[in-house]
């Protein structure tokens, strides 16, 4: 669920634990009234103009989506864009993302077949067997 009123977001930036990053700045206070994880997203215009600011909010939200299930509830999370955000590869977003996270205790324990880089390891492809597996149409799926 996303914040949306101005004194939430202050109530995070001014009682909250903040850190910044190369990219980001990442605020959160935990409050269990809320009972379950509240972001907010800052990309002011001092990152780009509208469409590299869309873009990277976009990007933001493909991190949350990747990684929220690893996000401990209870609790608000504001991320603020820094200048150059926009200009950086989505790699570079999500190492500063994950490093500020964990600096800050919200990301939850990782899976044993992550990589030490923090990014989840990426799925066994079970068609890479197939190739060339006999049979007429040379391994075009029907």
């Amino acid at each position: 669920m996303s914040m949306s009123q101005r004194r939430e977001f202050s109530r995070v930036r001014n009682s909250g634990k903040s850190l910044a990053g190369r990219h980001l700045v990442m605020a959160t206070l935990a409050d269990p009234a809320v009972g379950h994880l509240k972001v907010g997203v800052i990309t002011s215009r001092r990152v780009g103009k509208a469409v590299v600011r869309n873009r990277l909010r976009r990007r933001l939200r493909a991190l949350l989506s990747k990684h929220g299930a690893e996000l401990a509830g209870g609790r608000y999370l504001v991320v603020v864009a820094r200048k150059g955000a926009g200009e950086v590869n989505f790699r570079a977003l999500e190492d500063d993302w994950l490093r500020l996270a964990r600096r800050l205790g919200i990301l939850r324990e990782r899976h044993e077949a992550d990589d030490p880089s923090g990014h989840p390891a990426l799925p066994a492809d079970p068609a890479a067997g197939a190739e060339g597996a006999g049979g007429a149409g040379g391994g075009v799926p029907v």
